[in-house]
Order: structure tokens, then sequence, then C-alpha cells
């Protein structure tokens, strides 16, 4: 998650395009290879005095997948700058249908020839994980060629131009985004550690609660998260085109978010117990209480989601990784104070807490990238200006 630096995101804030397609790419790319030195020597050292090598395969399986799709997702700043979220759904679609037919391929088989056909032995069932996600990487790679790199090439902005100087450019503007990243996933963790880590050998019985009452809410996330991502350049056009126009947009955008939050909550107070029985079993729906508590932290943390592809898009990087230090700091203070009175309500309100300064650092960000836009419109026209050597910068096409 670090080496991809969001680099995206830097892309379509690139509105004047004065940085060509092709030194992202480049960048990317070398990213992904330095990705991967790092979690090859990683799965040596954790499949160590392994009986089998299950977690190696695993390993190497999920992290060939991922640096695959990092691969193509590049491709979709394309897509975004042209607007066709048609495309983009496309291909997000793509992947997640097949990586449903991977595990619905690999693991059934195995058991089948175990099980069924006495063909292997039972010490070789992790290997229908390990069938899964090889595929999930295989079925990728065919995305990416024949989907992401056949249609970016069509896009208006395609260019494969490039040079070693503006792949540097391009990496050190990108950077504080892969440290926010970082951060991101690591306060995202940071309760989990401490439940794991506090109650022994019940941690992951009560990790397995938590986590269980976390994921059911991300389906509300999503659409925030595919909300942003559409609006991602129209987002990027307005804060330099029109600061009134970029500020109605926001507040549209908002107000979609608002309403996925309440709906959440309504749907948690009103049906949340029966949807936990249902999607887990009868021991879960006695967690009714700390669920509500997540969902009302998931509530928060949509509406700032929303100011944080604002903030991005306004080109405010380093401010975010102050953001979330303060907010990595939160989670794991109210995390050690809270998990070990109650692990499950803990966790929740650590979420809670995290949520909420999340929120209010992120509309401070927003404020600041308001007041600063004409030193940073400046600075832009400036940076255009010695990249074309003195010429006007490229149409917005707003």
């Amino acid at each position: 998650m670090f080496f991809m630096l969001c680099m995206r995101s830097v892309h379509i804030t690139d509105s004047a395009n004065q940085y060509a397609f092709g030194s992202f790419r480049v960048a990317r790319r070398v990213c992904m290879v330095l990705a991967a030195l790092i979690l090859i020597p990683i799965a040596f050292w954790k499949s160590a005095g392994r009986p089998d090598l299950v977690f190696f395969l695993i390993f190497m399986g999920v992290s060939a997948g991922k640096i695959v799709d990092a691969l193509g997702e590049i491709y979709w700043g394309l897509y975004q700058k042209d607007e066709r979220m048609d495309l983009f759904a496309l291909a997000t679609g793509m992947r997640g249908v097949l990586m449903a037919v991977a595990f619905l391929l690999g693991p059934p088989v195995v058991w089948y020839l175990i099980y069924k056909q006495g063909a292997l032995s039972t010490a070789f069932l992790g290997y229908g994980t390990v069938a899964a996600v090889i595929l999930t990487a295989v079925f990728w790679a065919f995305v990416v060629w024949r989907l992401d790199i056949r249609y970016g090439r069509r896009m208006r902005y395609y260019n494969t131009a490039w040079s070693w100087a503006e792949v540097w450019t391009v990496l050190v503007k990108a950077f504080p985004l892969g440290i926010v990243i970082l951060l991101m996933t690591l306060t995202t963790s940071i309760p989990r550690w401490v439940i794991e880590a506090t109650y022994g050998e019940n941690g992951f019985r009560y990790l397995g609660f938590f986590a269980a009452l976390t994921y059911i809410v991300i389906a509300g996330n999503l659409i925030t998260i595919q909300l942003g991502h559409a609006s991602s350049n129209r987002l990027a056009l307005t804060y330099r085109a029109s600061l009134r126009r970029f500020l109605m947009l926001l507040v549209k955008l908002e107000a979609v978010a608002c309403f996925v939050g309440i709906s959440m909550l309504l749907v948690a107070h009103l049906c949340g117990e029966w949807l936990l029985r249902v999607c887990y079993g009868a021991e879960y729906a006695a967690y009714h209480s700390q669920f509500m508590i997540i969902v009302v932290s998931q509530c928060f943390a949509l509406v700032s989601s929303i100011l944080g592809f604002a903030t991005t898009q306004m080109r405010v990087f380093w401010f975010q990784v102050f953001v979330w230090v303060l907010l990595c700091g939160v989670a794991w203070g109210f995390s050690v104070w809270l998990v070990p009175q109650d692990p499950i309500r803990g966790g929740a309100y650590s979420m809670l807490a995290v949520a909420l300064a999340q929120l209010a650092a992120y509309a401070v960000a927003v404020l600041y990238g308001v007041l600063r836009r004409p030193t940073m419109l400046q600075r832009m026209r400036t940076e255009e200006g010695e990249k074309s050597g003195g010429e006007p910068p490229m149409d917005t096409g707003l």
C-alpha cells in the first residue's frame, strides 16, 4: 500500500496535464519492483520453520495479485480524467467477479479431490486457498492486459512520454500520500492488534467477533469511496477554475454521504440484531450494542472520507501526513485505555474516537486548502510555466 503512493490520485490532481501519463506509469513500475524486493524476503522470513509451503505460497500469491492489480490500476486515472466511469466500474467489477470465481474453484476442487476422490491427503487441504490466490493473480493479469491497457490507450490523456527527471518529480510529489496510506492502514489495525495482544489465547476469538462487526458496515464505505473516485477529476478541475463550484460539488457529495450514513444507522437500529444473526449466527447478535457504536463511527467516517478526497484534489498532501500521525496516536491511546476493560466495546469506542478526530482534522484540512487556494494556484502556474518553458498551460477542459 505504501509503494502504491496513491499515484493515481496525484495523476488526477494534475488538472493542467503538466506531467505525461508515461512518467506515472514508469514510477508505478519502479515502485512495484521495490515492493516485490521487500515482500519476497518477508515471505521467506515468515515461512521459516513451517512444515509446508502453504503460507509461503499464499503470501506470494496475494502479493503477486496486488502488484498485478497496481500495474493496471494506474490506468484508471486516465478513465477518471476522461470521466469514463463505465470503464472504471468495468475494471473493478471484473476483478471482483474473477476473484469470486477463483475462490469458488480452488478450495472446492481440492476438497473434492481429498474427501470424495481420495486422490490427495488432508495435508493438502490448505492448497485450495493457494490455488485460489494464484488463480486470482492470473485472472487479474488478464484483466490488466485485455481491459486496463487496451482501453487506457484510447483515452485522451494517454501519453507514453517519460523521463527519469519527471519520474523522480512524480515520486517526490506522491511520497507524502504513501505515508498517509501507510498510517491509515496502521491506524485501522491498532485496535485489532491490542485485542490480540491483551487477551492471549482468547484474543483471536474476540478478534473474530470484532472483525465481523466491522466488516458488515463496509458496504456503506464502498459507496462513498466510489463516489469520491467518480468525482475526483471534477473536484480537481473546479478547485482550479471556480471555488464556488468546488464548494457546491463538495456540499452535494457530503449530502449523499450523510444520506448513506443515516440509512445505515436506521437499518442497524431497526434490523441490526436480526442482520447479525442471519449473517453470522446468534452468538454475534449478542454484540448488537457494540455494533451500533461501530455503525455510528462509520457514519462519521463516511463524511470525513469525502473531505479526504477533496483535500487530496486540492493538493494538500503533507498536511494529511500530520493528520494521520495524530489519528494513529488517538487509535493507540484509546485502544490501550479501553480494550483491556472490554475487548469488543473498547475496540468500537476506539473506532468512534478516531472517526470523530478524523472528521475534525479533515474539516481543518479543507479549510486550509480553501484559504491557501490563491497561493497554491500561483504555485501551480509557476510550475506549469517552468515545465512548458513559459508557454501557456494546457486547457483543463472546464
